[in-house]
């Protein structure tokens, strides 16, 4: 990917946090302070089984690709707020190298409803790649074990060498 392709690709992904981060500031102190244990990590890998709209994946097998992961829930507001946003990223960046990934957490953990996913999926107008995190057992690896946390509805952006 050309560096100014790469700086779009970056700068439309920056605009979706900031506007997901803003929201969000509503219910928590400082979102973006919150996640900064997270910047520079290697993103855990997702183990994520079921899916629609493709195949399981990986997250080594997205390198070269920047990464958006949505971790989102039925019943929450600023996840369909969001989901608009998504949308349009992925048709307007996803042939330049950026792939979005929605992570159904169904509230309460433990509900293992495909059809629960894929009707929210449906509902959110979600075509971009989403999986079932049931038990929570990513969205654990990739946020709540960290520290403590004030939301589970996060998203993560990855770059094409696979750091937070």
């Amino acid at each position: 990917m050309k560096g100014r392709t790469r700086r779009a690709v970056y700068a439309g992904v920056l605009g979706l946090t900031l506007i997901v981060f803003g929201q969000g500031s509503r219910l928590a102190a400082s979102p973006v302070e919150e996640g900064a244990d997270r910047i520079g990590a290697a993103a855990p890998r997702l183990a994520l089984e079921h899916w629609v709209n493709s195949s399981p994946l990986e997250i080594a097998d997205l390198r070269g690709k920047v990464v958006l992961i949505r971790w989102w829930t039925d019943a929450c507001p600023f996840c369909a707020a969001t989901a608009p946003a998504l949308r349009k990223l992925q048709a307007k960046y996803g042939g330049l190298g950026l792939q979005v990934i929605g992570v159904f957490h169904p509230k309460p953990a433990g509900d293992w409803s495909l059809r629960r996913m894929r009707e929210g999926a449906q509902r959110l107008n979600m075509n971009f790649p989403v999986a079932l995190d049931a038990d929570w057992k990513a969205l654990r690896r990739w946020w709540l074990d960290q520290e403590e946390r004030s939301a589970t509805s996060v998203s993560v952006v990855i770059d094409k060498r696979g750091i937070i």
